[in-house]
C-alpha cells in the first residue's frame, strides 16, 4: 500500500494578521492531486494554527477532508500541540463516514493502532502531561507496538527528536523534556512525525514539516511524501510556493522603489533612519516586517499595539494574544 504523509498544516495561519485563505486553497489542490497516488493518507498534528480556529479555518479544513477522503481509502488525522482536542473531537463521529479516523490527543483518545493488509499503523497524538501522568513515552509506543497484528508496524507522533533541525515551531515539553532519543522508536519500520517545520529524517524517523511556508525563516524546500509501505521506499514532492517570501534591504527611497515590483510578503530592512510617518508609509499590507538597522531617539509617541507589528517577527504580535487563551485552555483540559 501507498501512504501520503503530510503534517502541520497549521490552517487558519496567518501572518501580521494577514489571511491566507486563497494559498491554502491551492495548497489543498496540490496535496489532493498528489494525494491520489496513495491509499491511505496520514496527517500528523497541527491540523489548524490555533486552539480557535476561525470559521472560514474550519470550512477550510471540512472541504479539504471531504475531497481528500474522495481520493484515498482511509484518513488518519492525529491530533498536535496547537490543537483543541475539543475541536478535533466535536465532528468525529460525522468524519467516520468519510473514512477519516481522529486521534484527537483527549486523555482517552491519544492512540489507536490500525491494521491495514500489509502493516499495521500505531496513531499516537501529541501527549499532553495529563496523558503522562501515569505512563512514559516510551511505554505508551511499546503499548501500542504490542498490539499490531502485522509484521510491519509504522507509528506517529507530534514531538521533537534530538539532534533534528529546527526552524519557526514553537517548543515544546513532553513529560518535562525538551525531545527524545530516537531510539525510543527502534522496534518500528517508520514513524510518521509532525511538530518540526523542516522535512528531515532521522534514522527511522520522517518529519514531513509545514507544506506551507509560515515565516521568512522557513526559505528551505517544502515536501510531502508518499511511502511504500512493502519495500520501505519514500518518494519526495516538492511543494511550491503559492506566495513569494521577499527580503528588499536599502535606503528608504531604494526600498519603496522596489516595493512597486514585489508580489508576496516582504520583509524590511532599512539601512538610514527616518521618522514614524515615512515608517507608516511602508506598512502596506503586503510588509509584515520593518527592521531597523540603526540606532534613532523616536520622538513620535505611538501606541503598544502599533509598536508590536512593527518591529515582532512575522505573526509573533497575534500569537502573544493567543498563547493567554491557549494557557488557559490547557489549564482546563489537564
Amino acid at each position: 500500500m501507498k501512504i501520503f504523509f503530510t503534517s502541520d498544516l497549521h490552517i487558519g495561519h496567518t501572518i501580521n494578521l494577514i489571511d491566507r485563505e486563497e494559498e491554502f486553497k491551492k495548497l489543498f489542490e496540490f496535496l489532493i492531486q498528489n494525494a491520489k497516488k496513495a491509499d491511505i493518507a496520514v496527517i500528523s498534528g497541527d491540523i489548524f494554527d490555533s486552539y480557535f480556529p476561525s470559521t472560514s479555518a474550519l470550512k477550510l479544513y471540512y472541504d479539504f477532508l471531504l475531497s481528500l477522503s474522495k481520493v484515498v481509502k482511509r484518513v488518519i488525522i492525529i491530533g498536535g500541540n496547537h490543537d483543541s482536542f475539543k475541536t478535533l473531537l466535536s465532528a468525529k463521529e460525522v468524519l467516520k463516514v468519510l473514512n477519516v479516523e481522529i486521534v484527537s490527543g483527549a486523555v482517552d483518545d491519544y492512540m489507536r493502532v490500525f491494521d491495514f493488509e500489509d502493516f499495521s499503523l500505531v496513531a499516537v497524538s501529541y501527549l499532553r502531561e495529563a496523558i503522562l501522568k501515569d505512563k512514559s513515552i516510551s511505554q505508551i509506543y511499546q503499548e501500542g507496538f504490542e498490539k499490531a497484528k502485522r509484521k510491519r508496524v509504522f507509528a506517529t507522533g507530534h514531538l521533537n527528536v534530538l539532534n533534528s533541525k529546527r526552524s519557526s515551531e514553537r517548543d515544546i515539553y513532553i513529560g518535562g523534556i525538551e525531545g527524545v532519543e530516537v531510539e525510543i522508536f527502534k522496534d518500528f519500520d517508520l514513524v510518521l512525525m509532525g511538530h518540526l517545520h523542516r522535512p528531515q529524517k532521522i534514522k527511522n524517523v520522517l518529519y514531513a514539516g509545514s507544506p506551507l511556508q509560515l515565516s521568512f525563516d522557513e526559505d528551505y524546500q517544502k515536501k510531502v511524501f508518499i511511502i511504500d509501505s512493502k519495500t520501505l521506499d519514500i518518494e519526495e514532492i516538492k511543494v511550491p510556493k503559492f506566495k513569494n517570501f521577499v527580503k528588499l534591504v536599502g535606503s528608504f527611497e531604494e526600498v519603496k522603489e522596489k516595493l512597486k515590483d514585489v508580489d508576496g510578503f516582504v520583509e524590511i530592512e532599512l539601512k538610514e533612519a527616518v521618522g514614524i510617518e515615512k515608517l507608516k508609509e511602508l506598512k502596506m499590507q503586503k510588509v509584515v516586517k520593518v527592521l531597523l538597522d540603526y540606532e534613532e531617539e523616536v520622538k513620535d509617541v505611538i501606541s503598544f499595539e502599533e509598536m508590536m507589528k512593527q518591529f515582532l517577527k512575522d505573526d509573533e504580535y497575534e500569537k502573544f494574544l493567543e498563547i493567554q487563551k491557549e494557557v488557559e485552555n490547557e489549564i482546563e483540559e489537564t
